[in-house]
């Protein structure tokens, strides 16, 4: 079992008139709005491929590429586009540069059509989802500064591939977390997270949801979040009334939905994010890259 590129294709062409584009949302559709990298993620997944933990971003979708049986034919160089290939941008030097506005991603549908979910239409509701002659993209991306292109190419035959089942683990697994989450981007949190301990702890009051610690071995100084690091809210994540701190009760960390990455820790799949408390640990596996 492997990826049916052609369902990748066609989740494009099923969202056409329904998606909104968002670096902000769920990125992937799921809240009827998606950007590039997170559309692509989210179509190879439908279509077949390794169920995810994260959403990419053209900075790091390549690793998910790769695992799913994708494999680079052409960097800066004209190529014969068949169905299914997945074209990386940048206006930077390469992908590594490409992050935020600074890059997009999208697949073909056939040797000249190019169909992507991106902010062609200026943001334009339920206008994200765009087809496009190739060769007439690319020259008007190159007059606005466009520097780099590479495309990946699906191989059934490669051994990624081969290895794809639906009992496979999420990708990255825990240790992985440097290729998805990197020093300098940006993710966003869960709407809510539940207070599953508070205490006076070095001088400060805090508090540990064990879920964004990512599970039962944390401690206070590297996982705990002082009170002027959250607001409280339900569990939905309404902002409460009544902001008195106890357990069972459930916080949201501030500028939810654009944090800043302060360090990665790939042995414990952790990010470090800087608050007025210091360097504060979170699990990536309950994190959103963002743009």
């Amino acid at each position: 079992m492997g990826v049916d590129i052609y369902k990748m294709v066609g989740w494009f062409y099923d969202k056409r008139g329904k998606l909104t584009y968002s670096m902000l949302g769920s990125r992937n559709g799921a809240d009827g709005t998606a950007d590039c990298s997170g559309s692509v993620t989210q179509a190879i997944y439908s279509a077949g491929g390794k169920a995810y933990n994260y959403l990419y971003s053209t900075v790091t979708i390549g690793a998910y590429l790769a695992v799913n049986g994708f494999e680079r034919i052409a960097v800066n160089q004209d190529w014969e586009a068949k169905f299914g290939d997945v074209v990386l941008m940048s206006w930077g030097k390469d992908m590594s540069t490409s992050g935020g506005a600074g890059g997009h991603i999208g697949v073909m549908d056939g040797a000249t059509n190019f169909i992507s979910c991106d902010y062609w239409t200026g943001g334009q509701a339920k206008t994200a989802v765009s087809e496009h002659d190739w060769n007439e993209y690319y020259d008007i991306e190159v007059a606005n500064g466009l520097q780099y292109v590479e495309v990946w190419r699906y191989n059934s035959n490669s051994q990624a591939a081969q290895s794809i089942n639906s009992n496979a683990p999420k990708v990255p697994v825990s240790g992985a977390v440097n290729q998805i989450l990197n020093v300098g981007e940006y993710f966003s949190t869960k709407k809510a997270y539940r207070i599953d301990h508070y205490e006076y702890v070095n001088g400060v009051e805090q508090v540990i949801s064990e879920e964004l610690a990512g599970g039962s071995d944390w401690d206070w100084t590297n996982n705990g979040w002082g009170l002027k690091s959250f607001e409280i809210v339900d569990k939905n994540g309404n902002l409460q009334k009544d902001q008195s701190t106890a357990v069972g009760k459930y916080m949201q960390l501030h500028n939810p939905n654009r944090i800043r990455v302060a360090e990665v820790d790939p042995d414990t799949n952790g990010i470090g994010i800087d608050t007025r408390y210091g360097r504060i640990w979170a699990s990536a596996a309950t994190l959103t890259e963002v743009k």
